[in-house]
């Protein structure tokens, strides 16, 4: 605070002068250890000849506020003005003054106080919160010495020791800490050894440099308070287990690895502690997130004991370890990259909360990772709609000798208020063990204190005594044995009490050492968070499609080539922007500046953020941007893609939905109403024309969409009736012989179960990218009339009208917002609601799978037979969402299941890596993705009359070998097959076949890597010659083309090959579990055909310069996807509904889940696409068996109860959770996350279960709905080795009164390896065998 500092030095000198005129200063000199041996200080000694006195103030100028008085005759003019008049001096003297006689008066015991030993004694209050820390004990291992600054001598305020029993009152208006006027009066003595605990213990604090008021008061009411702060045993017991586990770790290490290069933690072992008592103490103070940075000094113990990296993955990196499995091309390094490693985790509180951790990845330069760890909270914040800045927060750990003398520190300390890049604080620790790695601190730095440049920005500073566990909170003894010294001292903990301690933490450290040897890396082990669809360079990665159509790129041209009338740029940067303007015109010339500036402001059109940082980046630094652009006569800016859209300045305008909770009645033109409303008090009048609603909605439940900002969303989201608000999101898609495939299994058992199917009243919908109603597979020929409780319609649009509707397709209507005008003229929305028509093809490709008629169908004669669906009740696509409450597919399947509609959704095609599964809330079905009993092969004839059966156009599978665009010579290769090489996977099968067919060749061959084909999903070429090929054949083609002058080959038509094994197998593309906001629900759920589908497609969509024989489009077209897995579900769902009227569609889930198939048609167990064998969040449950869930014998029925428990336990408040389903619903009073397990769904998932912390139950409850209703069920269980399960009761008697049971699942895992441990509890009773899959997570 700058009123204490400047007031400092004038203080001093005028005690200095009067008391050496007095003669009443004594002379003290103490020698503490010091910090650094080139520290030098002087003791003040009194001179033979006093100083002059001071001239006395005049009365005029005694208005200057307490804070700054100084000087002994300046207090005696001030006390003699106020005797007089109390209303002629400042406000805080005035008070002071009252405050001092009314305590005297009242205190005998302190009449004898003047106003200059108050003074005097505030002025050494001061000195102690100035200068305490530089007489602090932070020396652990005293190897420097340093003087006691004078200014804490007693002696120089003009007291003895005489005085040390004497009362004096202290209090100050509007002060804090000790000069709060609350502060009983107290003795010197009281009041000397209140302020050496607080400022000369173990803690020394720098904060007087701070010059905001209000938070060096807050900081000071947390020093000085009355007591020093003690814990009592329990926590006390908690610090010494952290201490030992942080201890014992370094030790294990340095005992088992003896030679090997460390950076361990020894002597800074409290850090431990220390960050685990924050994180505590951040999640209670609600922080969801932190993102950590550190270099190598005691990462590995952070790791392990902070992060809870798995110590046998730790010790297998020490050891050399192995390669992660699959991992092509992984990023693996040398040497010493277990310290640059990073990882993330979920970890629980001891306050029953989880935070999530994320350790990055750090290179070898020390101090580079701090602007890393900085952005990505920023980003964190910015995603997860944290404007207060109060749910994420960055933590960076510091060597000394680097944070003093690397400049990217004072770099990144320098972002820290800057509007675009706080993060509302970041938390720095500096680990100092006294042992210099490269360089002396005397050699190092010139400050004092390392943390010296920390001044600059007015942060508070804590020096911390390692060896004092609480303040963090060889020759030289440990921080365990000093603290454990202390504790059995005090009585808290006995011998034993550490001994137990000691024996766990060396039990299991050995345990995860054996278990080290055998452990195999897993996908993404090193990420600091997992990342959907991260490839190495090595790997696939997806070219997805970036274009936009060409008036879109004409309307955003304009906006960004124009500048206001009034605007005065320079000469030259107008020329630049009129020649832009002619580019966009005539689109022609169109340079990489524009084009950039085309891409980011199609990008805001989209409703992305745009974030473009770094030096020079408005200007672009050969002067090629100029995105901001300055007025020449006033030095205005002008950002042209700031006015994209209408009204759009730097605070981007965005759709935003608006979730209000469940529907109520009422007329929708009042609805509407209401929340235009809304929007009017919230935006201002100026920009009324923004007060327009995109969308209104009252189905199913209420809410509407609109144009807002991100601060005004924000301010939405508090109003009381509003549950939440989230930008309105792009879903992407997840892009016949599988019906056959999937009832040959059970064709026995069909046969034994006879079933009546009415489907006439089953009705189903698609949320998708339409419907072609043309096709085949929506004729309704020989389909029944209209059930009588269907109230849509069929809406028209471009090229479709209700005369596009039918008995069959009875429905239809387009989604979509109205259009907001991307032209600066216009400032209104148009009134466009698009066409149900499918021009894409995946709507009409998955409509047809599970709701289409019977009818003839192939692809240009491959995969002939009957198309035939099953029926869709919902399906649709997600993205990966940071809320429940801010995903629309999440929200929109909650009020859907209220109303009895089924939703069913794809898990989406990011796999094969974990924690990509989407659509995963417990109330909606989430589908992966199998392969069928179906190949298609081809055969490639070389001219040496030797041919090769290969993989053909729908089998799995930088230069111009590679055939990367613009590679190849037309001339050259024009007539030729041309054979591409798979040494560049990130350029696609599409994009190959697409380069080789654009250079006018006729036909392509891919050779793949070493082993099977790297895809396993088909690859539609249309009619263009394709093949590809594995690598020992690709080698034999290679040799023959080299072998002749003019090689020849032939592509012969591709064969349909049936009951191909083994079938099915998990896509490799299909998302894995677990899903990233809980992992106490298994999902995927289960698994379907999405490999090779035959079904409908819009005609003309074949991409070929070859036309299809005859000249003829296909109808029908093969796709993979687990778009196409979904509808094979929800066809089953609603071919049982049929059997099963009565069956709620909760059930019917559970049914599907409790038969389905975990075995291949070769009778093994299922496998993924790299032959092992496939777990739960690969597959789910296994694949669906739709004839055998028709009696599935017991079932597990989820309600909605159920799922406003799992909304409770998640952590919603009960407010929003009785909005969103209109009840009174009351949330337990203990609701934590692991209680998600319990609620009553068909499978159990415990995402965490400590080993130690001794066994867990769940409940559930089963429904008999077999055909037998006296029945007897036994439970087994199979259950990996270690993991101990155990069934209560293990019979189960059902009767004709008695149709629901529940019984308990004990888990304990004492004895289980660390990770998810899978099986299964299978309920028998003679013919009907009930399967729950459990996932449990060990720690």
């Amino acid at each position: 605070m700058a009123w204490f500092r400047a007031g400092s030095n004038a203080a001093r000198l005028a005690i200095r002068r009067t008391l050496s005129q007095s003669g009443s200063y004594v002379v003290r000199t103490r020698v503490v250890p010091a910090h650094n041996r080139y520290f030098h200080s002087t003791v003040f000694k009194p001179k033979e000849q006093s100083a002059p006195v001071p001239r006395p103030v005049p009365l005029s100028r005694l208005t200057d506020s307490f804070l700054d008085g100084t000087s002994s005759v300046y207090l005696e003019e001030l006390q003699r003005a106020w005797e007089q008049d109390p209303s002629s001096v400042d406000e805080s003297w005035d008070n002071f003054f009252r405050n001092f006689v009314g305590q005297a008066s009242t205190s005998p015991g302190i009449s004898g106080q003047t106003i200059q030993e108050s003074m005097r004694l505030l002025l050494l209050l001061r000195a102690y919160q100035v200068y305490g820390h530089m007489k602090a004990k932070l020396d652990p291992l005293g190897l420097e010495e340093r003087p006691i600054p004078d200014d804490l001598d007693l002696g120089l305020y003009g007291f003895t020791e005489a005085d040390l029993d004497r009362e004096f009152f202290i209090g100050v208006w509007r002060m804090h800490g000790f000069l709060s006027e609350n502060r009983p009066v107290q003795t010197l003595r009281a009041i000397l050894t209140r302020l050496e605990q607080a400022y000369c213990g173990s803690i020394g604090y720098e904060y007087m440099h701070i010059a905001d008021r209000e938070k060096c008061n807050w900081l000071r009411d947390k020093i000085e308070t009355p007591t020093p702060t003690q814990y009592n045993r329990q926590r006390r017991e908690v610090i010494l287990d952290r201490l030992i586990w942080s201890t014992q770790f370094e030790n294990f290490l340095a005992a088992k690895w003896t030679a090997a290069k460390r950076f361990g933690l020894e002597g800074c072992e409290t850090l431990i502690p220390g960050m685990k008592e924050m994180f505590d103490r951040s999640a209670d103070l609600g922080v969801e997130s932190i993102v950590i940075g550190m270099s190598h000094r005691g990462r590995l113990n952070v790791l392990g004991n902070v992060v809870r990296k798995p110590l046998r993955q730790i010790f297998s990196e020490f050891s050399g370890g192995t390669k992660p499995v699959d991992e092509v091309g992984l990023y693996t390094g040398t040497g010493d990259v277990k310290y640059h490693l990073g990882t993330s985790y979920d970890r629980p509180t001891r306050g029953g909360k989880r935070i999530h951790l994320s350790l990055v990845a750090n290179p070898s330069h020390l101090e580079a990772v701090d602007p890393v760890v900085v952005g990505k909270t920023r980003a964190k914040q910015y995603y997860s709609n944290d404007v207060d800045r109060t749910k994420n927060m960055g933590i960076l750990i510091h060597g000394d000798g680097s944070f003093a003398g690397q400049g990217v520190v004072y770099e990144t300390l320098h972002l820290s208020a800057l509007p675009n890049y706080t993060t509302g604080g970041t938390i720095h620790i500096v680990v100092n063990n006294q042992v210099a790695f490269t360089t002396d601190p005397t050699s190092g730095r010139s400050s004092q204190y390392c943390t010296d440049v920390a001044k600059a920005l007015s942060a508070p500073i804590f020096h911390v005594n390692g060896d004092d566990v609480e303040a963090v909170i060889r020759n030289h003894p440990s921080a365990l044995e000093i603290y454990q010294k202390k504790l059995l001292e005090s009585g808290q903990v006995s011998k034993d009490d550490i001994n137990q301690i000691n024996s766990k933490v060396l039990s299991i450290l050995n345990e995860e050492f054996l278990a080290s040897k055998d452990y195999v890396p897993q996908r993404r082990d090193w990420l600091s968070a997992y990342w959907t669809g991260f490839k190495s360079p090595e790997q696939l990665s997806r070219i997805r499609n970036t274009g936009v159509k060409p008036e879109i790129l004409k309307n955003v041209g304009k906006a960004i080539t124009s500048l206001p009338e009034t605007f005065k740029p320079h000469r030259a940067v107008k020329r630049i922007f009129e020649d832009r303007a002619k580019m966009i015109e005539t689109g022609e010339g169109i340079d990489w500046a524009v084009g950039e500036a085309l891409a980011f402001a199609t990008l805001l059109v989209e409703g992305n953020h745009v974030r473009l940082s770094g030096q020079d980046v408005e200007r672009g630094t050969f002067s090629h941007r100029h995105s901001v652009i300055h007025d020449q006569e006033t030095g205005e800016k002008y950002c042209p893609l700031d006015h994209v859209m209408i009204n759009q300045n730097e605070e981007m305008f965005t759709p935003y939905i608006v979730y209000m909770g469940s529907s109520s009645n009422g007329k929708e033109s009042d609805h509407e109403l209401s929340h235009l409303k809304l929007l009017s008090s919230l935006i201002p009048s100026e920009e009324s024309e923004r007060i327009f609603l995109l969308n209104s909605y009252n189905h199913a439940f209420k809410g509407f969409s609109a144009i807002l900002s991100e601060h005004e969303a924000s301010t939405l989201s508090g109003y009381d009736e509003v549950v939440s608000v989230f930008p309105d999101p792009i879903l992407k898609l997840h892009t016949t012989r599988s019906w056959d495939f999937l009832e040959a299994a059970d064709s026995k058992f069909r046969s034994k179960l006879p079933h009546v199917q009415n489907p006439a009243d089953v009705i189903i919908g698609i949320i998708d990218t339409g419907i072609w109603p043309e096709s085949p597979s929506f004729s309704d020929r020989g389909i029944g009339k209209i059930p009588s409780k269907w109230k849509g319609v069929c809406m028209g649009g471009s090229n479709f009208n209700k005369y596009n509707c039918n008995r069959k397709l009875i429905g239809a209507r387009s989604y979509s917002n109205r259009e907001f005008s991307t032209e600066r003229n216009k400032t209104s929305p148009t009134e466009s609601r698009g066409s149900p028509r499918d021009f894409v093809g995946h709507g009409t490709h998955t409509a047809s799978i599970a709701g289409g008629v019977h009818t003839k169908a192939s692809y240009y004669g491959l995969a002939q037979g009957i198309a035939r669906g099953g029926l869709l009740l919902l399906e649709s696509q997600a993205t990966r969402h940071s809320d429940f409450l801010s995903d629309p597919i999440a929200i929109g399947a909650f009020h859907a299941e209220q109303k009895g509609v089924a939703v069913v959704c794809s898990g989406g095609n990011d796999g094969p890596d974990p924690y990509t599964i989407v659509n995963y809330a417990p109330w909606i079905f989430t589908i992966a993705a199998s392969s069928i009993d179906r190949d298609f092969q081809s055969t490639i004839v070389l001219g040496n009359n030797e041919s090769y059966k290969v993989a053909a156009s729908f089998t799995s599978a930088s230069d111009a070998r590679n055939c990367i665009p613009g590679s190849l010579d037309t001339k050259k290769v024009a007539g030729k097959i041309v054979v591409c090489v798979n040494d560049e996977p990130t350029v696609s099968r599409k994009i190959k076949k697409l380069v080789v067919e654009d250079s006018r060749a006729k036909g392509v061959i891919i050779i793949d890597g070493e082993g099977e084909s790297s895809y396993d999903s088909p690859f539609d070429s249309g009619t263009y010659p394709f093949s590809e090929v594995e690598a020992t054949i690709g080698s034999k083609i290679l040799q023959y083309i080299n072998s002749t002058k003019y090689p020849t080959a032939t592509i012969l038509p591709s064969a349909e090959i049936i009951k191909s094994k083994p079938a099915p197998v998990v896509a490799s593309f299909s998302s894995r579990g677990p899903g990233d906001l809980t992992e106490n629900i298994l999902k995927p759920d289960i698994m379907a055909p999405g490999v090779a589908i035959l079904a409908a497609i819009v005609p003309n969509q074949i991409e070929s310069y070859y036309g299809a024989p005859g000249n003829k489009s296909s109808l029908f077209g093969i796709k993979s996807g687990t778009s196409m897995a979904c509808p094979h579900v929800t066809g089953a769902m609603a071919f049982i509904k049929s059997v099963h009227p009565e069956w709620s569609f909760s059930m019917i889930k559970s049914a599907l889940m409790t038969t389905s198939s975990v075995s291949n048609n070769n009778g093994k167990p299922l496998t993924n696409s790299s032959n092992h064998s496939a777990n739960p969040h690969e597959i789910g449950v296994g694949e669906i068996r739709p004839i055998r869930a028709l009696d599935p014998g017991l079932v597990c029925e989820t309600t909605i109860n159920d799922h406003l428990y799992f909304l409770c336990y998640y952590g919603y408040k009960q407010k929003q959770i009785r909005t969103m389903s209109n009840t009174n619903f009351m949330c337990p009073k203990n609701s934590t996350k692991q209680l998600i397990s319990n609620i009553n769904y068909p499978t159990i998932s415990i995402g965490r279960l400590n080993k130690h912390d001794g066994p867990i139950m769940v409940k559930r409850v089963v429904t008999n709905v077999g055909s037998k209703r006296d029945a007897t069920y036994v439970s087994t269980v199979n259950a990996p080795h270690g993991l101990l399960v155990k069934v209560v009761p293990k019979k189960i008697v059902f009767s004709q009164n008695m149709k629901r049971a529940s019984f308990r699942v004990f888990f304990d895992g004492k004895g289980a390896v660390k990770g998810y441990n899978f099986g299964d509890i299978r309920w028998f009773d003679g013919s009907h065998i009930v399967r729950l899959v459990f996932a449990v997570n060990i720690e």
